[in-house]
């Protein structure tokens, strides 16, 4: 049945369940093609240490993964750092704070992520007009503020 001749009740059912194959497909997604040993969360701060072109600090880092404070930002970097992936560096200029450099490693997955994201999206989009993917970039704008509003630490 086509939306245009659909009651609102099954607009409604027929959202509800492309939403739950968009998390099924999003959970088999998960599994990034590169190291097995590193999460998608790791992989995606890799990716946004390699887009920032300067080594963050602890606090920065905190901010851009939204993970709330820097001792939970410490226990994700603590894996990259074992793992070989990032340093972690006192910044000469403020002994306090933590400055965490990129590996080559680290920026070859930080760059991989970027490319397996455009591949992505070339493929979902490639078949869509600009209308359609105007309508496709307002829902994700509506769908990652409402989950951010809900998810957010108290």
């Amino acid at each position: 049945m086509l939306p245009e001749t659909m009651s609102g009740n099954e607009i409604e059912r027929s959202a509800l369940e492309k939403v739950f194959d968009m998390n099924s497909s999003i959970e088999r997604f998960k599994r990034f093609p590169f190291d097995r040993r590193i999460t998608m969360r790791q992989a995606q701060l890799l990716h946004s240490l390699w887009s920032l072109g300067h080594p963050p600090t602890l606090s920065e880092i905190a901010e851009i993964d939204r993970s709330g404070t820097t001792q939970a930002c410490r226990q994700l970097t603590y894996r990259l750092e074992h793992l070989g992936y990032i340093a972690v560096d006192v910044d000469e200029q403020d002994r306090r704070a933590v400055r965490i450099l990129l590996t080559e490693d680290g920026s070859k997955v930080g760059e991989a992520y970027e490319g397996f994201f455009r591949e992505l999206t070339s493929l979902i989009s490639k078949d869509m007009s600009e209308d359609e993917l105007k309508i496709v970039a307002r829902f994700l704008d509506s769908f990652i503020n409402v989950l951010g509003k809900r998810l957010r630490p108290s």
